[in-house]
């Protein structure tokens, strides 16, 4: 059951990492976000066009808002497991992260971009 959940609950944080910005169409391409901290790939709107300079200080603004808890599941979830293995965090704490995550790359300006 646990695996199981870890399977939808890996689909749900990428689901819910596309969609940061609300209303954009599923099919639209959307901007791959890789940053040098700990913090999962995530994508920014179709129209979206930042410069690597803005990239940077939006990573760096995610990581410094992010609380130990965020931080310790964002580590967690950056580590390129396969989606298949059970999560290494409580599935509360999974939930939340990925809320939290979509308020935080707006927050640190990732709609502006």
């Amino acid at each position: 059951m646990f695996k199981r959940a870890a399977v939808v609950g890996a689909l749900a944080l990428a689901l819910a990492l596309a969609l940061a910005n609300v209303g954009e169409p599923l099919g639209a391409e959307q901007l791959l976000v890789e940053c040098e901290q700990p913090i999962p790939v995530f994508t920014l709107g179709p129209d979206s066009s930042p410069t690597e300079s803005e990239i940077a200080a939006l990573c760096a603004c995610m990581w410094s808002t992010f609380s130990g808890w965020e931080r310790r599941v964002s580590e967690a979830l950056s580590k390129g497991k396969s989606p298949t293995e059970p999560l290494p965090i409580p599935e509360l704490n999974f939930r939340a992260f990925v809320a939290r995550s979509g308020t935080v790359i707006k927050k640190c300006g990732g709609d502006r971009y």
